[in-house]
């Protein structure tokens, strides 16, 4: 014959009948103590399954690169006079914030174009050649199903954070390979490289072709200012009267501030083609990355530890909801015995 659990839970006997009263630590001591053995069996099941699970899993080797963006010198001249001109979309780069780097290494582009890389490295099979489409998707997708398989395998392998106090940003990549990580972790660095230098050449474009409308507008005020003094000139050659002295400083003071700004502007003009076709990487990279020498800790200990609370706390769950579960069979069966009885002793009245 099976014992049956002691009941956790009992009727309230100041209430209704159906009411449950809260339970005590002294209930729930008796529950653990009864159920003993059902709480460490479910203990023990989760630690060694936590074990065993940590021994299978592959090791793992995490490749780190360390820089830190550069910052433009100083402001550029088609910004300065942008904003002399009232002109704000010359100035300002977000993309100099560190923090801006930690989410571009998350873009879907600069992680599609690692995935279509090549890598090599030797694995358990051999020495492999490939993608890491080839290496992380189903050959039996479609291209593009491929293609998303890999990009969210590579998600979950970088990791990227700002240090607060440098401003340093260290980018992490965790492989099943030393090589791999560190070829993956150099294909991320090009990638922002590239970025970078692809968008600083688009705004060094775009400043150019701002400053010279500005400059071909300064420079035809200008003419117009030298022409009007001209024409001031020519029609007043002998006159000396102090109104026309006046009006002739006026037209030299309008045609030396228009030299200031078409000298400003040229110079700026000059600067945006330079940085048009300029071709120097703006990342400074304090720590390459190199191929780790040992793997990532599988700190096993202490994932057993958490699960021998873990499977404590499950175990006394599971001991409680079985008390609770036979209380209340035995009561919902008392309570039929009892109609039976009722209903039998109205009958026999």
């Amino acid at each position: 014959m099976t014992a049956t659990p002691t009941p956790a839970f009992s009727r309230n006997p100041a209430g209704a009948p159906d009411d449950i009263r809260p339970i005590s630590l002294a209930e729930i001591w008796r529950v653990m103590r009864d159920s003993s053995r059902l709480i460490l069996l479910v203990t023990g099941v989760i630690a060694a399954a936590t074990g065993v699970f940590g021994l299978l899993k592959p090791l793992t080797y995490t490749s780190e690169l360390t820089f830190f963006p550069q910052p433009r010198g100083g402001e550029s001249l088609g910004g300065g006079l942008a904003a002399q001109l009232g002109l704000s979309a010359l100035q300002g780069d977000p993309t100099q914030s560190p923090q801006f780097y930690t989410d571009l290494v998350q873009t879907r582009p600069i992680l599609e174009a690692v995935v279509r890389q090549k890598f090599q490295f030797m694995s358990d099979t051999g020495k492999f050649s490939g993608s890491l489409i080839q290496l992380y998707a189903h050959p039996d997708h479609s291209a593009a199903r491929q293609l998303d398989e890999a990009v969210r395998a590579l998600t979950s392998m970088v990791d990227a954070t700002v240090s607060t106090r440098s401003g340093l940003v260290v980018l992490r990549v965790t492989s099943i390979d030393p090589t791999l990580s560190r070829e993956i972790a150099a294909a991320m660095l090009a990638q922002i490289q590239d970025f970078n230098l692809a968008k600083r050449q688009s705004q060094a474009r775009a400043e150019r072709n701002f400053v010279e409308q500005q400059l071909n507008g300064a420079e035809a005020e200008l003419r117009a200012d030298e022409d009007r003094l001209a024409a001031f000139l020519v029609s007043n050659r002998a006159a000396g009267a102090p109104t026309l002295a006046l009006q002739r400083d006026r037209l030299e003071r309008a045609i030396s501030q228009q030299q200031g700004v078409v000298s400003g502007l040229a110079q700026a003009f000059e600067k945006a083609k330079i940085d048009e076709v300029r071709d120097t990487p703006v990342l400074t990279v304090v720590e390459p990355p190199e191929a780790p020498v040992e793997h990532d800790p599988r700190r096993i200990v202490a994932r057993v530890i958490t699960a021998l609370f873990g499977g404590l706390a499950l175990g006394i769950v599971i001991a409680l909801l079985r008390s609770y579960m036979a209380e209340a069979k035995a009561r919902s069966e008392g309570d039929a015995t009892a109609s039976r009885a009722e209903y039998a002793t109205a009958l026999h009245a």
